[in-house]
Formats: structure tokens, C-alpha cells, sequence
């Protein structure tokens, strides 16, 4: 039977309306992601060694964790008794990090890219929030016993995401591995060779 590998991308979570209105009015229409999403190629390159899936998380432009839980168990159910890889990005990494703490699951490989584990760790002047997606991120050592593998990789000029994330991460969790990924801004990036490469030599 084959292993498992889902992805879980990122989206845009406030702490009220205001944060998510001042989030718009500022936001730059002319800044347009690439239509090619690493997540995507990435599922696609492993589709006839995995069981692959992007979970689709519903309302990511306003994103609620109750929301996404909801939809995330519903793979787990699907999958059960199962080995479980997961690649997380950006507020996909929150809500993996906030479930893993508060739920009883065992997952075999976890990446975590361009990690956001809290406000505390980004500028003051940051337009987003965790929001419903806040967790007591000091028990995310908690994490270690229910991952085999953790690796955390982020980018030296991640403009969302600070370092401060990705470096919390790795100190509380001793079995992690982290990697940095010179000027790769926050991944938004068609491919990703070097998590490829990693995922291949763990099969």
C-alpha cells in the first residue's frame, strides 16, 4: 500500500475586520503569484509513489482554523491506518502545527516551509495574524514524539515570514532538520527542487 503525501498551502488569516481592511487597502494589485505553484508540481512529480492530495482549504482569503480542521479530518479519516507524509506552507504550517499540538496523530515526514508560528515572531508593522489559527506555541516540543522526521526550511529574504519562525521551530524541536534557501522570498516559485530531492531519498 502506498505511503501518503498531502499538501497543505497557506492563505490569509486576520485578528478582525479592521487588520484584514487595512490588509486590502494596502494590498498591491499589480503583485500577481505566479500561476505555477511548486505545491502542485510537486504532488504531480510523486503521484505514482504516493497517494497524493491538496487539501482543499476552503475560504483561504479569510481563513478559520474550525474551518480547516474540519476539512483536514476529513482526509485523516480517508487515510487512516496509513503512513502520512505532510508538506505545510506558510499558514499551512500554523494550522498543522496548532492541530499537532492539540490532537492526538502520528505523521511520518512533516515540512514545514517558510514556517509562521506567531505574531510574536513577526514585525510589529505586519498586516495578518494567526488569528483563530493562535496556539500555545510553547508546547510545539510536544510535536517531536508524533513526527518521525521534521524539516523546516524558509529563505534568508522571506518578506512574510521572518527567520525568527523557522529558528524558534528547530530549537524547540531537537529531531528537526533545518535548511535555508537563499533568496527565495516567501516560495512562491513554480518548482522546488531542493524539498524534491529530500522527499525522494526518504522513499
Amino acid at each position: 500500500m502506498k505511503k501518503v503525501l498531502l499538501g497543505i498551502s497557506g492563505g490569509n488569516s486576520f485578528c478582525d475586520d479592521l487588520q484584514m481592511q487595512k490588509y486590502y487597502q494596502s494590498f498591491d494589485i499589480e503583485y500577481v503569484h505566479t500561476d505555477k505553484y511548486w505545491m502542485d508540481w510537486l504532488l504531480w512529480s510523486f503521484e505514482n509513489v504516493f497517494d497524493v492530495a491538496k487539501v482543499k482549504m476552503p475560504g483561504v482569503d479569510h481563513a478559520q482554523y474550525s474551518i480547516w480542521k474540519i476539512v483536514f479530518e476529513k482526509y485523516i479519516e480517508k487515510y487512516k491506518n496509513r503512513n502520512i507524509d505532510i508538506v505545510a506552507h506558510s499558514l499551512g504550517t500554523t494550522f498543522i502545527l496548532k492541530y499537532l499540538v492539540e490532537n492526538e496523530i502520528v505523521i511520518q515526514n512533516l515540512h514545514l516551509i517558510a514556517p509562521f508560528v506567531s505574531d510574536d515572531f513577526q514585525p510589529k508593522d505586519f498586516n495578518e495574524s494567526t488569528g483563530t489559527f493562535t496556539f500555545d506555541y510553547s508546547a510545539v516540543h510536544t510535536i517531536a514524539d508524533k513526527c518521525k522526521n521534521i524539516f523546516v526550511w524558509y529563505s534568508d529574504n522571506d518578506p512574510v515570514c521572518t527567520e525568527r519562525n523557522a529558528i524558534y521551530l528547530h530549537q524547540k524541536l531537537p529531531n528537526s532538520k533545518i535548511s535555508v534557501i537563499a533568496e527565495r522570498e516567501h516560495f512562491n516559485q513554480s518548482t522546488f527542487w531542493e524539498l524534491f530531492e529530500q522527499i525522494k531519498s526518504d522513499i
